[in-house]
């Protein structure tokens, strides 16, 4: 069995593009958990959920719920406004200095460290890149110090190193099941929203690596997992996840917390 965890893959817009090493044979949406300050699917909850079979609340920003508020606020006004075409980004706008301009909103901090066992600390289970193990979270925290333009090109380097590493340790004799994890595409989403055709070519091109995955594991069991989807008119989060697999999944995943079992039986 192999896992690959897209951050942000939209089931949805797979489909439009007929992207069939993304949608594969079987798919489906999947209920994921809302963070309870921002309303939205928060990555490090719903991979933290996936890993360990029931909702754990991670957090990556400050939790606080006042500046929370005032994050998403000033979030989806600034958003709302590039969208309608009433503002435009300044050439050296980063996340970080606009929030802290706002009264210190964002505090981004790295991946924090899980207390609950899961499913790839069995000892039939490896992973490639994962989130709260060899993934570096901390990687994207240097971005927010560039201008735009910069963060764009920075992204685009470390997606493809990343693509090369799960390629290349995906060759190597490892578990029953193994899980990879790419913070793609959900990183590019968020810096090209605003320009609707750069997304799609990136998911065309995530298309092809998947495809090129596919064929180098040779697994017979073969899952796509995302942990949310993404809107292009609002440059947030959308409110499900996603799952596609080579062969019919029984039982049928329905919630992010399903996959646990499912890996657990697989290789016990």
């Amino acid at each position: 069995m192999f896992l690959l965890g897209l951050d942000g893959l939209d089931g949805n817009l797979a489909k439009l593009l007929k992207l069939k090493h993304l949608t594969q044979e079987h798919n489906g949406s999947l209920q994921v958990p809302l963070d309870p300050i921002y309303g939205l699917p928060s990555s490090p909850t719903v991979w933290a959920s996936f890993l360990t079979g029931k909702v754990t609340f991670q957090h990556w920003v400050d939790p606080t719920p006042s500046v929370a508020k005032q994050f998403i606020a000033i979030s989806k006004f600034v958003k709302w406004k590039v969208f309608k075409g009433k503002m435009r980004l300044p050439s050296r706008f980063t996340p970080r200095r606009i929030a802290k301009q706002l009264g210190h909103a964002c505090n981004v901090k790295k991946w924090p460290k899980l207390t609950e066992s899961t499913f790839v600390d069995h000892p039939n289970v490896s992973e490639i890149n994962s989130v709260y193990y060899s993934y570096r979270g901390d990687a994207f925290l240097h971005l927010t110090t560039l201008s735009l333009g910069d963060m764009r090109c920075a992204l685009k380097h470390k997606y493809e190193r990343d693509k090369t590493i799960i390629l290349k340790a995906s060759g190597q004799p490892r578990g029953k099941a193994i899980f990879a994890y790419i913070h793609f595409p959900d990183a590019f989403q968020h810096v090209w929203w605003t320009h609707p055709h750069q997304v799609y070519q990136h998911y065309v091109n995530l298309n092809m690596f998947v495809g090129q995955l596919q064929e180098a594991v040779e697994d017979e069991v073969f899952i796509i997992v995302s942990d949310h989807g993404f809107n292009v008119e609002t440059g947030l989060h959308s409110l499900k996840g996603f799952y596609s697999s080579n062969v019919p999944l029984n039982p049928e995943p329905v919630s992010i917390t399903d996959f646990h079992s499912l890996v657990l039986e697989h290789v016990n």
